[in-house]
């Protein structure tokens, strides 16, 4: 499963596809929270913070951005050929890797408030909160602090995005699938 997310990411990346790439940061940490599986989490932080400074261009006009893109193209290739080998620990370091490195690059050429991986970490936590996870739980997971995700989930539309439904229509629903009265 891995594989193919490295696959997608590495494509949308060579593409400059920002909204594939925030569409799988969302999807991947979901899954991270659904599957209980860090790595996951990993590739979430790396496509959010790719996808920020793909939309940079002061960035993308910096001498040092030329040699970290091809970089991260051939370190996403290089991992793709690990996961297809089943050495996933090996894999999993190289991610961890190309995250140390944004987070370099952020600090040194961005204009950011906040790295572009504490970023995404928010971001993350937020998709997993939104899906289910309690607010501890998802702060802990992502590396958060609690009270900054909570503002920043009171301060979204989060809250409001996922329908719920009321004790008596889950009750209804269940008795008609059910076969009960």
């Amino acid at each position: 499963m891995r594989e193919s997310h490295v696959r997608k990411l590495r494509k949308d990346f060579a593409d400059r596809n920002i909204v594939s790439m925030r569409d799988s940061a969302a999807d991947l940490a979901r899954d991270s929270l659904l599957f209980d599986d860090d790595a996951l989490l990993d590739l979430s932080l790396l496509s959010y913070s790719l996808s920020k400074f793909l939309e940079k261009p002061y960035i993308l006009k910096n001498k040092a951005w030329k040699k970290f893109s091809d970089g991260v193209l051939g370190d996403l290739d290089k991992c793709v050929a690990l996961l297809s080998k089943g050495r996933e620990d090996d894999a999993d370091k190289l991610v961890h890797h190309l995250i140390k490195n944004a987070e370099n690059l952020s600090a040194s050429i961005g204009r950011f408030v906040s790295s572009t991986i504490d970023k995404a970490r928010l971001k993350a936590a937020a998709q997993m909160y939104a899906h289910g996870a309690s607010l501890g739980t998802a702060a802990e997971r992502c590396s958060v602090d609690k009270r900054i995700l909570g503002g920043y989930v009171g301060s979204t539309h989060i809250p409001d995005k996922y329908e719920t439904l009321s004790v008596k229509e889950r009750l209804e629903n269940a008795k008609k699938i059910f076969g009960g009265n």
